[in-house]
């Protein structure tokens, strides 16, 4: 019987014809025998091409840091710091925008509304999940997001208004190439520029004034109020906003921190409160050091909540 061979070009090294024999040569060393007899074609099969990664996406590289209070000049929720090892990822060099977000989640009404340009706010835990599987969907991405055993939005009902069980049951698959909310320490992680050295209080400065928007600048006038994205410094990774402007949920439930070194933590599996990070337009400037932790529940939404999102990388 006279055969089709098809040969991915991903553990294709060399094909060699000899008399009536074809032998493949494959990347882990083995090689394969085929009587050239009993061949009818050959198809070289190309793999698949990764996912497009956005350009506003900034890839941060693996690595291990101290999380916590490494300053002392924190709270007890900051403490012990602990050693933490991730794998690499990639993170937005901005909080979404207000336009980026009403192109997915049509009629939302923001508290600094009309300011395309402005973070997202009013931006609850739940209406997070709903952004990044949308914006997934519609970038041909794979959403990561589960809830009751569905990942397309459209299947989960109106965003809910108090604390929900089924929404609480949400699966993230970390796995797959899509939007989704940074781990806490991944926050952590991009917010000190993949290091502690220097060990910076604030995102890329000892001087919040360089990075942040926060009460002390973010007045207009009589009133306080976010600001566009980017128009302070960047931190060492090229990341915009993560001290000040919108505090940023995170996936994680809130709890205690233990000393223990911990490798790609996601938080722990039951609890009431989800973490946010980074402070806020009206927030001290103790509020905004990256080792910061504040949390609510997931229903909440404030005209200081917003969201930056992340990638798991290839």
């Amino acid at each position: 019987m006279r055969r089709i061979i098809i040969i991915s070009l991903l553990f294709l090294v060399v094909i060699s014809l000899l008399a009536d024999k074809m032998i493949i040569n494959k990347t882990d060393g083995s090689t394969i025998d085929i009587d050239i007899a009993d061949i009818d074609s050959i198809v070289f099969e190309k793999t698949p091409k990764p996912p497009q990664i956005p350009d506003d996406m900034i890839y941060v590289k693996g690595g291990s840091f101290t999380m916590g209070d490494t300053r002392d000049e924190g709270f007890l929720r900051e403490l012990p710091i602990h050693e933490v090892t991730l794998s690499s990822f990639y993170i937005a060099k901005y909080p979404v925008t207000q336009a980026e977000w009403d192109s997915i989640m049509v009629d939302w009404q923001h508290h600094h509304s009309d300011n395309p340009d402005n973070p997202a706010d009013t931006v609850c835990w739940y209406s997070a999940l709903v952004y990044c599987n949308k914006r997934s969907i519609e970038e041909g991405l794979t959403p990561v997001y589960t809830i009751n055993g569905s990942r397309n939005p459209d299947d989960w009902g109106p965003i809910p208004l108090i604390s929900s069980p089924v929404w609480n049951m949400v699966t993230c698959d970390w796995y797959a190439i899509g939007y989704r909310m940074l781990s806490e320490s991944e926050w952590e992680y991009a917010a000190r520029g993949a290091t502690n050295d220097p060990d910076y209080l604030f995102a890329g400065s000892d001087n919040v004034r360089q990075v942040a928007w926060y009460s002390y600048n973010s007045h207009d006038g009589e009133e306080r109020t976010s600001q566009p994205v980017g128009k302070k410094a960047a931190n060492a990774l090229g990341i915009y906003d993560m001290s000040g402007n919108v505090w940023e949920w995170c996936w994680d439930l809130h709890s205690e921190y233990t000393e223990e070194p911990k490798i790609n933590p996601v938080g722990p599996s039951f609890g009431f409160y989800r973490i946010f990070r980074g402070g806020s337009y009206i927030s001290s400037a103790g509020d905004c050091r990256v080792a910061n932790r504040s949390f609510n529940h997931p229903h909440v939404t404030a005209s200081f909540h917003g969201l930056r999102v992340g990638l798991t990388a290839p």
